[in-house]
């Protein structure tokens, strides 16, 4: 009897510790992002799409394809070799060296240069942070060395990037800067107006996100040639296609880049001649956070919100909303609705202790210390009940014996 009340004990005790152990383990695993950089994903990232018309080379070839500048959203081609799977090096080239090219793009508040946003490389930004305490808005000096004919402003920005919430442009006439484009909202990353022409413009946008500009640009410019075109090294027997107008910046891993340098030496250049360009049907919006929202529209393009809530309707997402201002986005504060700098959290509980009552924070730091409280009364309550059930046992027993003669009762003395 001793022994199976032993055993008893010992299996309560072995199961209250197996669910302390199990209650402390993590309910969640790691997952592993998927890989964004596959020429399938680079592919999908494109717009348009042209083939290139087989070549009876017998030797490699510098080729060049013509586009019309209409067609072409900036200087982004990339040429996919179809027959080695591979995206080859590339050299765009923009016939409208007789063209206006930009002199200058200052801030007016600063009157600080922005080389980076008019060199004509994707790959070089401008940062433009937010200033929680006025409305933010940046006021841009564009200077072109002649006069432009132009109906469309076009800003590139970095990825995961939101457009301005709005835009507005002014044309200068004589002494006077006339508005082109009143204060409007932004649902893309152009705007068309009124064909307008001048050398001196100003454009305003205003953003409650903060920017990151890689390259704004007018289009329709007066005596330009509207011809681009991409030269490439065409290997004979090799099926080739170009993409072009991206929907995001994208840095494909060309398998000849050492090659690129000599693509600038025209000797022996074929001009296969104009292409044009049609929808990519292996198209996908870019979706930097995979929410199903196109970044184009999504208030919150870097964190994942498919619900795109935004409780004070100011444009950004809640996710990436800084409701008290701290500096720290709402979906990384540990205390959104109160100020908490430095995210002081004693218990690690994922509460700042602003937000926090100091009450808890040691059973919280070591829930060790609950669970086995919780344990220990649990182990006790068995115990007891063993007993009082052992005592009920033993109390329900006979008081009498039988005597082995007679059969009869025995009274005991």
């Amino acid at each position: 009897m001793k022994i199976n009340k032993i055993k008893f004990l010992i299996s309560a005790v072995t199961i209250l510790t197996s669910s302390l152990v199990f209650a402390q383990q993590p309910d969640w695993q790691p997952v592993k992002a998927p890989d964004i950089n596959t020429n399938k994903t680079i592919i999908q990232s494109y717009t348009s799409i042209a083939g290139v018309p087989k070549q009876n080379f017998v030797v490699p070839t510098l080729v060049e394809l013509d586009f019309e500048a209409s067609t072409v959203n900036g200087a982004y081609f990339s040429v996919y070799n179809e027959t080695l799977t591979q995206f080859v090096s590339s050299v765009f080239v923009d016939k409208a060296q007789e063209g206006p090219t930009i002199v200058s793009v200052s801030s007016i508040s600063t009157g600080e240069e922005n080389f980076t946003i008019r060199d004509g490389n994707v790959s070089t930004t401008k940062d433009f942070y937010l200033n929680s305490k006025i409305e933010n808005v940046l006021d841009l000096h564009i200077l072109f060395d002649k006069n432009i004919n132009s109906d469309t402003f076009t800003i590139d920005l970095a990825d995961n990037v939101i457009v301005p919430d709005y835009i507005s442009i002014q044309a200068k006439s004589g002494n006077n800067y006339n508005t082109v484009v009143a204060k409007k909202q932004m649902t893309n990353n152009f705007v068309s107006f009124a064909k307008t022409n001048t050398a001196d413009w100003r454009i305003q946008l205003y953003y409650t996100q903060p920017l990151r500009i890689a390259e704004i640009r007018f289009n329709n410019l007066t005596n330009v040639i509207s011809k681009k075109s991409v030269k490439f090294l065409y290997q004979p027997n090799n099926v080739y296609t170009i993409y072009a107008n991206p929907d995001k910046n994208v840095t494909p891993v060309y398998a000849d880049a050492s090659a690129s340098s000599l693509l600038f030496n025209t000797t022996g250049l074929k001009n296969l001649g104009t292409l044009t360009l049609r929808p990519n049907t292996s198209f996908s919006p870019s979706d930097g956070d995979s929410d199903g929202v196109p970044d184009i529209n999504d208030n919150c393009p870097s964190i994942s919100n498919f619900d795109q809530k935004d409780l004070d309707i100011n444009g950004v997402g809640d996710v990436c909303d800084d409701y008290d201002r701290d500096g720290i986005v709402n979906s990384k504060d540990n205390c959104p609705n109160l100020n908490s700098y430095n995210q002081a959290d004693t218990d690690g509980d994922g509460i700042g202790d602003v937000c926090d009552n100091a009450e808890s924070r040691l059973t919280e730091k070591y829930p060790i210390i609950v669970w086995g409280g919780i344990s220990f009364a649990a182990v006790v309550l068995l115990v007891l009940l063993y007993v009082a059930f052992s005592k009920i046992k033993s109390n329900g027993k006979s008081d009498t014996i039988i005597n082995p003669i007679d059969s009869g009762p025995v009274n005991k003395i």
